[in-house]
């Protein structure tokens, strides 16, 4: 139990620094958008995707944020 609890946190540690760290810096070299700005705007998009667990309940959200708010 130890270790997969050790592993489980290393894994959410990893995947957070990875999308806080690795994607924020690929954003703020590829389109020179603040990271803190787009995850401000997608923020919807991401609590949908998460409280939903699925991909095609997303995608109309997805869409109208990509269009309305990101351009």
């Amino acid at each position: 139990l130890k270790a997969l609890l050790l592993f489980t946190g290393l894994l959410v540690l990893v995947m957070a620094l990875h999308c806080f760290g690795t994607m924020s810096a690929l954003l703020k070299i590829f389109t020179r958008r603040s990271p803190v700005e787009f995850f401000r705007v997608v923020k919807t998009i991401l609590i949908t995707a998460f409280s939903t667990s699925s991909s095609s309940a997303t995608l109309p959200t997805s869409i109208q944020i990509s269009r309305e708010r990101l351009g």
